[in-house]
């Protein structure tokens, strides 16, 4: 993505104008010009048909208001104070477009594709820099995203928690009864979590502000011993990736931790024959969201698997935790058995997960 910078002008349907011209070049369109080049909307005079430049790094615009019609092009939702943080900041403006044409998506127009995962990651950047005014894009860079890799790396190569992984992390626990698992507090001391009382394979979880994370099993499929009308033997199905209880916990942990916000080392991890995988959270005070420990929701969450049996296990977690769950702050990672740790997103059109390599 090139640095230079140019400035538009929009007409009313939100469509480039004729007048655009780079930084502090006057503007070929009738009319009076901009101190940032370019003149009122097409078919305009004067001033007070001008609208509101705002200046990137292309000629799509992450927010524009156009005069005298009053049609707005909003497609991240912006609140005012986050247009106000948009318009008076070109570091992060430049760097929230580069993201989003990273992820191929253009801004440009009214119409333009915006996912849910796009606008959240932007409106926590704003939120960021709003609390950390005299930080810079690579302090919320590192924060946000570089900063959770690397401290799901670390976790890993943590001898004492690395070795109680190495325990249980094996085909013989997956073919258990009842699954098994540890907490881990901010001392880095691990305990061995009870069964729970209310389930018949699942453990009791019990954490408080002193909690780092959690670490359990998840079981392979159990033969019934019944069959069906062909003489298939049935199964008990067991999912391998996280429950809406495993993501309340999770919360439940950052909820200790929200007053002053320390979210970044608290985790929790799934161990299990299809896999490692460790959640995050990434958000802010206002992504903590409880209440997904319980019979309904688990219910909820088995049918949803049944339903879009055809997607993989990743896919329907990350789609059922955006739309059923409406959870946003919550990043899912992988680590395979050579330690290195893949992210695992949503695409664009947020259809189906893919992973990228932390550190690439």
């Amino acid at each position: 993505m090139p640095y230079d910078v140019v400035s538009s002008v929009y007409t009313a349907n939100c469509q480039p104008g004729n007048a655009g011209g780079t930084v502090g070049t006057p503007g070929d369109g009738s009319g009076t010009g901009t101190p940032t080049g370019g003149g009122p909307v097409e078919g305009g005079s004067g001033t007070d048909q001008t609208p509101d430049i705002i200046t990137l790094p292309t000629t799509a615009p992450l927010y524009i208001i156009q005069r005298p019609k009053g049609i707005i092009c909003n497609t991240l939702n912006l609140d005012p104070e986050e247009i106000t943080q948009i318009n008076s900041n070109d570091n992060v403006r430049l760097r929230i477009y580069q993201y989003l044409a990273l992820w191929g998506i253009n801004p440009q127009l009214c119409n333009g594709i915006m996912t849910q995962e796009a606008e959240e990651y932007i409106k926590a950047a704003l939120a960021y820099f709003k609390n950390h005014p005299n930080d810079n894009w690579e302090d919320y860079y590192y924060h946000y995203v570089t900063a959770p890799c690397e401290k799901v790396k670390a976790q890993f190569a943590k001898i004492p928690y690395k070795e109680k992984v190495g325990e249980i992390n094996k085909p013989a626990f997956f073919k258990l009864d009842k699954e098994t698992g540890f907490t881990e507090d901010k001392n880095g001391n691990l305990t061995d979590l009870p069964l729970s009382a209310s389930t018949n394979d699942g453990l009791s979880v019990t954490y408080s502000p002193s909690t780092r994370g959690y670490t359990h099993t998840h079981l392979d499929d159990k033969p019934l011993g019944i069959y069906d009308d062909q003489g298939q033997e049935l199964y008990k199905i067991k999912y391998r990736i996280f429950s809406p209880y495993d993501v309340n916990i999770l919360m439940g942990m950052a909820d200790f931790n929200k007053s002053p916000e320390n979210f970044g080392d608290l985790y929790g991890t799934m161990l299990s024959s299809d896999g490692t995988y460790v959640i995050k959270f990434i958000g802010n005070t206002s992504n903590i969201k409880m209440g997904f420990g319980t019979d309904d929701w688990e219910q909820k969450y088995a049918d949803y698997f049944k339903e879009y049996k055809d997607l993989n296990i990743e896919t329907r977690f990350l789609k059922f935790m955006r739309d059923k769950m409406q959870v946003t702050g919550v990043s899912l990672y992988k680590v395979r058995s050579n330690g290195k740790v893949f992210e695992i997103k949503l695409n664009v059109a947020g259809t189906k997960a893919e992973s990228a390599e932390c550190g690439i």
